[in-house]
């Protein structure tokens, strides 16, 4: 069995010249508040894989207010309002 949609929520990602986004972040055991972002490029090339392993399978992955963009058949974009209303989230 494997799902047939995934949806993604705080996979942003980050950048060398902007501040994290995370919850955590000045936090005990995390980076500063004030803290920039680091090079994607890892987890960037790790999702892609994801993708494509389950783009047999009919997969279809969902990523929530992304800026992030991939050129994968099986991702697409929504925010979270379109979430909450797929979802039937009040």
């Amino acid at each position: 069995y494997h799902a047939e949609r995934i949806y993604m929520l705080g996979f942003d990602l980050s950048s060398y010249d902007t501040s994290l986004n995370n919850i955590y972040k000045g936090t005990n055991n995390y980076l500063p508040a004030d803290a920039k972002g680091f090079s994607p490029v890892n987890w960037y090339n790790q999702m892609r894989t994801v993708f494509r392993e389950f783009l047999s399978y009919g997969t279809e992955f969902y990523l929530v207010d992304s800026t992030v963009k991939f050129d994968e058949d099986n991702v697409f974009y929504i925010t979270k309002d379109e979430l909450c209303k797929e979802l039937k989230i009040v």
